[in-house]
C-alpha cells in the first residue's frame, strides 16, 4: 500500500508533530509512505528514510496524489501548522484524522492573522446557516468577538471538513460519536492514541510521585 501523509512535523512544535513522528516508523512497516509538508523540512533524523515533498515550495507535487492508494490528513486547530493541510484536503479529499472536534480556534486564528473575517464567516454559514453569520457580522462590526466563539461546542465548525472526507479517524469514542452525527455518510472509526509503557522502575517511581501528590496535595508539574 502506498500512502501520502500530511501532518505537522518537528520543527513545528505541535502535539500532532510528536504523534506522527512516533507513529510513522511503525506505519512504515506496513506501507510505503511519502511525507507532504507545508514550507519546511522535518528535522527528526528518524524520518530521513522517508521521501518528503514540500507542496508549498512546489505545488506541482500535489499532482501526484492520484498515484497513492490513500491520502492521510492530520487535522488540528492550530492554523499555523494546519492551514496548508486544510487547503489541500478541500481539493483532494482523503482520510481525515481528527485530533480535535472543535475548530473554532483554527478559523478565528486564520481570520485574525490574514485580516479576513470571511474565512471564519464562510465556515460558520456553511455549518450553521446564514442567520448565525448575520449574528457574527453584527458583533464584529461593533468591534466584539463573534458570539459563537463563546460556545465552541455548539459551533465546532467541523461539518465541511468531516463531510468532505473519504473516511474519518478519531481518537476517542466521544469524538467519534459526534463526528458520525455531523457526517453520517462518511465511514468513521476510532484508533486510540499510542501509549508508551514505562519500564518497571520508572513505573514504580511515578506511582510514588502520584501517591505523594495525593497525600500532601502537591501539584504535579510537567
Amino acid at each position: 500500500m502506498k500512502l501520502a501523509y500530511f501532518s505537522p512535523l518537528n520543527p513545528q512544535p505541535s502535539g500532532v508533530s510528536d504523534y506522527s513522528e512516533e507513529l510513522l516508523p511503525y506505519l512504515a512497516t506496513h506501507a510505503d509512505i511519502d511525507l507532504f509538508v507545508d514550507g519546511f523540512q522535518p528535522n527528526n533524523q528518524e524520518l530521513s528514510g522517508f521521501r518528503c515533498f514540500d507542496y508549498r515550495k512546489d505545488p506541482a507535487k500535489l499532482d501526484r496524489l492520484n498515484e497513492y492508494d490513500a491520502t492521510i490528513y492530520h487535522l488540528g486547530n492550530d492554523h499555523r501548522y494546519h492551514s496548508g493541510i486544510f487547503e489541500v484536503m478541500s481539493r483532494h479529499p482523503g482520510i481525515a484524522v481528527f485530533h480535535e472536534y472543535i475548530f473554532q480556534d483554527f478559523f478565528l486564528g486564520q481570520a485574525n492573522e490574514l485580516k479576513n473575517w470571511n474565512l471564519y464567516l464562510d465556515e460558520l454559514e456553511a455549518c450553521h446557516g446564514p442567520h448565525e453569520r448575520a449574528k457574527a457580522v453584527e458583533s464584529i462590526q461593533r468591534g466584539d468577538s463573534p458570539p459563537q466563539a463563546a460556545a465552541p461546542l455548539d459551533y465546532p465548525l467541523n461539518c465541511r471538513l468531516a463531510r468532505s472526507a473519504e473516511g474519518i479517524i478519531a481518537h476517542s469514542e466521544w469524538n467519534l460519536a459526534r463526528l458520525r452525527q455531523v457526517a453520517p455518510d462518511v465511514p468513521a472509526t476510532r484508533i486510540s492514541l499510542p501509549v508508551k509503557v514505562l519500564n518497571p522502575t520508572l513505573r514504580r517511581a511515578w506511582r510514588k510521585v502520584i501517591l505523594c501528590s495525593v497525600l500532601f496535595q502537591l501539584p504535579l508539574s510537567a
